[in-house]
């Protein structure tokens, strides 16, 4: 009786100790992604999307009882500006998961249309990518996403041209996002 109440108890340490998770795809996505996410146990769970402010833009489940399992919910953004946006799932009995997700507007090579020009070039490219900025855009962030949405590269543009080594990145797509408190520009860049 005593090695079946441990067993039980370790089975049940084991069931808990395994987290909820949460994942995106596309990420990054232009209008719509797909959030993937697993309850390891029942619970209560509210699942939001956030700003880069914190500000909450989209409320997807807000306290609703689910059974252990996979779930998935299509998430349409096509009147999101491009950026960098949180997906928030909270439960009541486990620790919240979140998911980075970035959203582009781009469709193709050219940068979306915005008050600032920069040149993103050569794109395509096998190596270095050199990025011109407007002065007023001296100083800005410059983030590069890969196709997983994970950041690869963060620096800034100390002057009126940047120069990324893309080199040791692996071949695909990526997103870069040129910003500041001013405005921000949105390439997708090709790794050939």
């Amino acid at each position: 009786m005593n090695k079946l109440i441990v067993l039980l108890g370790l089975t049940m340490l084991s069931i808990m100790a395994k987290s909820q998770s949460i994942t995106a795809t596309p990420n990054p996505f232009v209008q719509r992604t797909l959030l993937n996410y697993t309850l390891t146990v029942a619970d209560t769970i509210s699942l939001q999307i956030f700003d880069v402010t914190g500000k909450q833009i989209i409320n997807v489940k807000s306290n609703i009882y689910l059974s252990a399992g996979s779930y998935r919910d299509s998430i349409l953004m096509d009147t999101f500006s491009p950026g960098v946006y949180l997906a928030y799932l909270k439960t009541k009995a486990q620790k919240p998961v979140a998911a980075r997700l970035v959203k582009t507007g781009v469709t193709g090579i050219q940068a979306i249309v915005s008050p600032v020009q920069t040149k993103v070039f050569p794109n395509p490219t096998t190596g270095k990518l050199n990025i011109d900025v407007e002065t007023s855009f001296i100083g800005s962030q410059i983030t590069l996403y890969n196709s997983l949405g994970q950041i690869v590269y963060v620096g800034k543009a100390t002057s009126s041209r940047s120069i990324i080594d893309l080199s040791p990145y692996a071949h695909g797509i990526y997103a870069l996002f040129v910003g500041s408190t001013t405005g921000y520009e949105t390439y997708k860049v090709i790794k050939e």
